[in-house]
């Protein structure tokens, strides 16, 4: 059986990589860097020449220890996850997802592919 898999990228290497999707980010790798989730899309095909980059995603440190030591199953723990979940384009610069910055990145994701063509693309499961 396979694990689901997600994108993320070191920020300081600036190289992307694949690693299990239950990873909670910001986390440190083994080479002592940090990572952060890289959510890509596209509005054909989810090749390599077809998807682009939509935003950064990580947890403030707050949200991140709760994760971590009790899991998102319980409600007041899942609201507080969208609230303490931050958005960057460039990985230097980070909003909050439900403030007005955050949701002006996700419009910019969507405006870029016509109407009903945007497809998230995450990487394949081997």
């Amino acid at each position: 059986m396979s694990s689901s898999k997600a994108w993320y990228y070191d920020l300081q290497s600036r190289e992307y990589f694949v690693d299990e999707s239950t990873r909670v980010a910001p986390f440190k790798r083994d080479n002592g860097h940090d990572a952060v989730r890289a959510h890509f899309f596209t509005c054909g095909q989810c090749s390599e020449e077809e998807r682009f980059l939509g935003f950064y995603e990580k947890y403030c440190d707050e949200v991140k220890e709760q994760i971590e030591r009790d899991g998102c199953a319980q409600p007041p723990l899942h609201e507080r996850t969208f609230q303490g979940r931050l958005y960057s384009t460039d990985g230097v610069t980070w909003v909050p997802a439900h403030e007005p910055e955050g949701i002006a990145i996700c419009r910019r994701v969507q405006e870029r592919c016509p109407p009903r063509k945007l497809r998230y693309c995450p990487p394949k499961n081997d």
